[in-house]
């Protein structure tokens, strides 16, 4: 695949005020020399849609919102669309998806998404949720079956799998989702949708009592010194 104007990758991060997200629009840019950024977190993997089959690059994608001046990571759910270069104007939305879908969504991004620090795990954490996103509501979330199927490096599909298989499983960490719908209109085949993500903000009280116990830790330390 090109790496110039035809990226399908996953998206995080984009701008949230006092821990929800905010309807907004903005205008998405390359941080560096092209979406992966450096160090890029993408491998090269294939995925068949609808009986077809293209090389894809999956990953984290390394964005800038010029509006906000916010720095984004990005990960795309829409499969079938390329990504315009630069990726241009969204606005952000709702979830476009059912509720059954949203809910594994959510559960994708709190029981996974923390251990993403590599290229394999980025391109595994982006299959994952292409097959929960573009497959049908009656099968199996199953990579090697259904309407999506994928393959590629074989420590990248492990990643997936093993997220999919997780989504019912303990939570790492909780994230606030947004949904970024590209508003390019005059490219046919172009304007990929994103998701946006960040951290849930700890409650006022968990950072006051965190800083009360590292404050009683420090005068401990100081006794014992004496």
């Amino acid at each position: 695949m090109s790496r110039i104007g035809k990226y399908l990758s996953v998206a995080a991060a984009a701008t949230f005020i006092g821990g929800a997200a905010q309807a907004a629009t903005l205008n998405l840019v390359h941080q560096g020399d092209d979406v992966w950024g450096s160090p890029a977190l993408e491998q090269d993997v294939f995925v068949t849609m609808k009986n077809v089959r293209w090389g894809v690059g999956a990953g984290a994608m390394q964005l800038l919102d010029t509006v906000s001046g916010s720095a984004i990571t990005a990960f795309c759910v829409d499969v079938t669309r390329w990504l315009t270069e630069p990726p241009g104007a969204y606005e952000s939305k709702a979830s476009w998806f059912s509720g059954p879908v949203t809910a594994n969504v959510q559960a994708l991004f709190n029981t996974a998404y923390a251990s993403v620090n590599s290229a394999a795990s980025a391109a595994g954490f982006q299959m994952a949720l292409w097959e929960i996103v573009t497959e049908s509501a009656n099968n199996p979330l199953n990579l090697s079956s259904g309407a999506f199927r994928v393959t590629g490096t074989p420590q990248a599909v492990a990643h997936a799998k093993n997220y999919l298989a997780g989504l019912s499983g303990p939570v790492t960490q909780r994230y606030n989702l947004t949904f970024l719908d590209s508003m390019t209109t005059d490219r046919p085949g172009y304007g990929q949708d994103l998701i946006g993500v960040a951290p849930v903000p700890l409650p006022a009280s968990v950072l006051l009592l965190g800083g009360a116990l590292a404050g009683m830790g420090a005068l401990r330390r100081r006794q014992k010194n004496a």
